[in-house]
């Protein structure tokens, strides 16, 4: 995952690659066969042990040997398209379609140790000191490959719209659609993990806070870490008194709004008070508007991943009708 940050990093600064072996390349490729290596070994161990087919990697594992089988064959196909049509320049990176595949790739062999704590915790197991390093880098590396293709549109990761500096050449059109975007995609992973994983405090501040810190290696600007961390300690306080994972509907709904809210209000007033980048541009309208916009896609997917419980009477009641 370090490997394709530092290899977005090198598209940003330097413009196409000149090699399809250039070291960052060889980074992310190479720990990935090391991945596949290993849980491959894992698989035919446990097939000589007498174990099932079905059974031959821990539950959750199965997609990540998938996803990493679908990245070395995506890959090939994109080494091929290199080698015919040479390197994507700016944003073709982000957009082309042998990419998007090495991100769903990447989605799928990174998304295993959050599906292996989903089901220790449908068994009744509590989310360990232990697992919780594998789990919140497993939640970043998730995150990361969701967010690489809209790297350019995303207001706490590399544009941010609303300030001086970005005024000269985008609107405010831009700069709210990119708030919209980037709430959609954080909400949807942490509500998700939310809804299914005891979280222990400080889990959500110590994802944001990676997950900047890894972004800052492809934008050099470290001044979205402290408000990740911000937004982080605020959620992780929204979550200490709200209890979404309780089962109450109510409260995973009302996460749902709040932590948006806590998120652009945040965002926003750091560059108010610091005036970095010239201060805040858009219109009192448009900056208050954006934060209830934003709440309104994270209530709405609160509200989709937690349907009302239908009850037996319902069903009676629907009948009559």
């Amino acid at each position: 995952m370090v490997g394709l940050w530092l290899d977005i990093w090198s598209h940003s600064t330097y413009g196409a690659d000149q090699s399809i072996f250039s070291q960052y390349h060889l980074l992310f490729y190479s720990a990935t066969v090391m991945a596949g290596l290993f849980l491959a070994y894992t698989g035919i161990s446990n097939l000589l042990a007498g174990y099932r087919w079905s059974d031959a990697l821990p539950v959750g594992y199965s997609l990540s040997l998938a996803g990493i089988i679908f990245f070395g064959i995506d890959g090939c196909i994109d080494l091929t398209s290199h080698a015919i049509w040479g390197f994507e320049t700016g944003i073709e990176a982000l957009t082309s379609p042998t990419h998007l595949g090495l991100f769903a790739g990447i989605f799928l062999f990174a998304s295993g140790p959050i599906r292996a704590e989903v089901a220790r915790q449908r068994r009744g197991e509590s989310l360990t000191l232990t697992r919780l390093v594998p789990f919140v880098l497993s939640v970043v590396a998730t995150l990361s490959a969701i967010t690489f293709p809209f790297f350019g549109s995303l207001p706490l990761v590399g544009k941010p719209w609303a300030v001086q500096i970005a005024r000269a050449d985008q609107g405010a059109t831009l700069g709210v659609l990119g708030v919209l975007l980037e709430t959609a995609i954080m909400m949807g992973i942490l509500l998700w993990i939310v809804r299914r994983v005891s979280l222990p405090p400080g889990t959500i501040t110590l994802i944001f806070v990676v997950y900047s810190l890894l972004t800052m290696l492809t934008t050099r600007n470290p001044i979205y870490v402290p408000i990740w961390l911000i937004v982080g300690i605020l959620s992780d306080l929204a979550m200490a008194v709200l209890k979404p994972s309780s089962g109450e509907v109510w409260r995973f709904r009302l996460f749902g709004a709040i932590v948006p809210v806590l998120m652009w209000s945040v965002y926003y007033g750091f560059f108010i008070v610091t005036g970095i980048g010239g201060g805040i541009w858009f219109t009192g309208y448009i900056w208050t508007g954006s934060i209830v916009e934003a709440a309104m896609v994270g209530y709405i997917l609160a509200f989709l991943m937690s349907p009302a419980t239908i009850t037996q009477a319902d069903i009676a009641l629907a009948g009559q009708e």
